[in-house]
């Protein structure tokens, strides 16, 4: 984002930290999902559209790739136990098959 404001504006005066910090604000809205990567202080966002998503994330290239369905779709924790699950967010790291070799 900071890039490419930048390359629009190259004079804006605007930090990169004013974009973390509308992107902090924008996660406490639920607006955009927030994945922090493993071993690492990077963090990858996307835009909250309301589906329901959980990834296999590359630790080399950072590509997310879609799992095709979530594993707790089956799971009926609240008649199992009494637990009644309001959300949950699965990250499967690893490396895409490009990366790999």
């Amino acid at each position: 984002i900071y890039q490419e404001i930048l390359r629009s504006e190259p004079d804006c005066g605007y930090a990169i930290s004013t974009v973390y910090r509308a992107l902090q604000a924008f996660e406490e809205q639920q607006m955009v999902n927030r994945t922090n990567l493993q071993g690492s202080d990077m963090a990858l966002y996307e835009w909250n559209n309301g589906e329901h998503h959980h990834y296999a994330i590359c630790l080399q290239c950072h590509k997310k790739i879609p799992l095709k369905e979530c594993p707790f779709h089956h799971m009926k924790m609240e008649e199992e136990n009494g637990f009644q699950v309001t959300g949950h967010r699965i990250e499967v790291y690893g490396y895409c098959k490009t990366c790999k070799k």
